[in-house]
């Protein structure tokens, strides 16, 4: 299955300045439950806001990353570099290793989240405006209906939405760059 996991402000903003703008330990653990054993690909500015918070050896442990773009310096043993992302979805046919793929950003790598048919989004809203320069690829959600599976708001502040492919619509896939 293939999947879009993401965090986005009120403007659905998720980066500024190539970097996440929030700090939220309770969005990180949601996080680490969605991806738990997943393939995870994502872009070259995601990977490199992620070494901050991954200080060791291993990015992510126990998912699979997979790091798409040009001139990637790999700074961890776990990680995969590729240059497009038919080398990662390449990689991701490998069910022996995982059943899951989750698109994990930036806006392109989304972008084509939709276009290999992703099934389900789970999006963590923060409240607030934090002046974002990047935003999510919303619009393309028009084979999506929303589905509230997680409740209100966490006391925090946290709003987890899924969106969820509804499959009696007509899905055809974005065409590729």
């Amino acid at each position: 299955m293939i999947s879009i996991i993401a965090a986005v402000d009120d403007k659905w903003g998720f980066g500024k300045g190539g970097k996440i703008p929030w700090d939220s330990k309770e969005d990180r653990e949601n996080f680490k439950e969605l991806s738990h054993e997943s393939f995870c690909i994502m872009g070259r500015l995601t990977y490199e806001d992620m070494c901050g918070y991954f200080k060791k050896d291993i990015l992510m442990p126990r998912r699979y990353p997979i790091v798409v773009g040009k001139n990637v310096t790999v700074k961890h043993s776990n990680v995969r570099a590729v240059e497009t992302i038919e080398e990662a979805m390449e990689i991701t046919k490998n069910r022996l290793i995982s059943k899951e793929t989750c698109f994990i950003g930036g806006r392109r790598i989304f972008e084509a989240a939709f276009r290999y048919g992703a099934e389900i989004a789970t999006i963590t809203r923060m409240p607030g405006d934090y002046g974002c320069d990047v935003f999510f690829p919303h619009e393309l959600f028009n084979t999506f209906k929303f589905n509230r599976m997680f409740g209100e708001k966490t006391e925090s502040g946290l709003c987890y939405e899924t969106y969820v492919r509804d499959k009696s619509m007509d899905f055809t896939p974005l065409p590729k760059d």
